[in-house]
C-alpha cells in the first residue's frame, strides 16, 4: 500500500477490468470470502494475499501458462505473474485500485535501499528522502533534478545533496545522464555522489564490470574509499 504519493491518474484507472484483471464468478466468491470481516482496506488486502497463498501453489517453472486470472485460479497453481494477476483482479473487484510495479534492486548494493527504508522515520525528520527509481537512468535523472531546482531558483532549500547507486549494468545504461548532469553541474550548496557497486567477478551479473573507466569517460572525479566507514 502506497501512502502520500502524488497520483496523477484517477483511481478509476486502476479499478477497471482488463484481460489480465478480469474476475469471473469463482474469483468474486474467493475475494469476497477472503476479505470477510476485514477491519479496513489494508486488512482486506492482507487477508486476500494470505488466502491466495493458501489456495494457489507456486510453480515457478509452470509450463501451462494461464492466459487470465480466472484460468490460473482454476489450475490452482501458477507462476509469480499469475499470483500478481489474480491479486490485482480480486483487489479491483473489492474496490481497491491496484496496479503492478516491477523492478530490480540488484546487488552488490541490494541492501542499501532496505536500510534506507527501515530508517525512513528517522531520515524524514532531517529532510532526507529515499526515492526508489524504476530504473537506474531515471533514478539518476531524478538526482540531477535535485540540483537543477536550486540552479533555476525553484528549490525549497539552500541546496540538496543527492546520492545515486547502482552496479555495472546500471552505470552502463546511465551514461547519457551522467555526462549531461556532470556538464550541467550542481547547485552552489548542493552536490551528488554516485555509488558504483561493481561485480568484478560476475557473481550476480551477466558480465564483469570495472566502472571507473566509464566515469573517466564522462569526466566525473572518482573516489576509492578504503573501507565502509569512508
Amino acid at each position: 500500500m502506497v501512502r502520500g504519493a502524488v497520483e496523477r491518474l484517477p483511481a478509476e484507472m486502476y479499478l477497471r477490468e482488463s484481460p489480465l484483471a478480469h474476475v469471473n464468478g469463482a474469483l468474486r466468491d474467493f475475494a469476497a470470502e477472503a476479505a470477510k470481516g476485514a477491519a479496513d482496506p489494508l486488512d482486506s488486502m492482507h487477508r486476500l494475499m494470505t488466502a491466495l497463498n493458501e489456495t494457489i501453489a507456486f510453480h515457478p517453472d509452470e509450463k501451462d501458462a494461464a492466459g487470465s486470472p480466472a484460468e490460473a485460479f482454476a489450475l490452482t497453481r501458477g507462476r509469480a505473474r499469475d499470483f500478481a494477476h489474480i491479486f490485482i483482479a480480486c483487489a479491483r473487484f473489492l474496490g481497491v485500485p491496484a496496479r503492478f510495479i516491477s523492478g530490480y534492486r540488484g546487488s552488490p548494493l541490494g541492501n542499501l535501499d532496505s536500510q534506507f527504508l527501515r530508517a525512513r522515520s528517522f531520515l524524514e525528520k532531517s529532510d532526507i528522502r529515499f526515492q526508489g527509481g524504476i530504473n537506474e537512468d531515471l533514478a539518476a535523472t531524478a538526482v540531477w533534478g535535485s540540483q537543477q531546482a536550486e540552479l533555476r531558483g525553484e528549490g525549497k532549500f539552500d541546496g540538496v545533496f543527492g546520492m545515486w547507486y547502482g552496479k555495472g549494468p546500471g552505470v552502463d545504461r546511465t551514461g547519457d545522464v551522467f555526462r549531461h548532469a556532470n556538464l550541467a553541474g550542481t547547485s552552489k550548496h548542493g552536490g551528488v555522489l554516485a555509488l558504483m557497486g561493481d561485480d568484478h567477478t560476475a557473481e550476480s551479473s551477466t558480465t564483469a564490470h570495472q566502472s571507473e573507466y566509464h566515469f573517466i569517460d564522462v569526466m566525473v572525479p572518482i573516489l576509492n574509499p578504503a573501507g565502509v566507514q569512508e
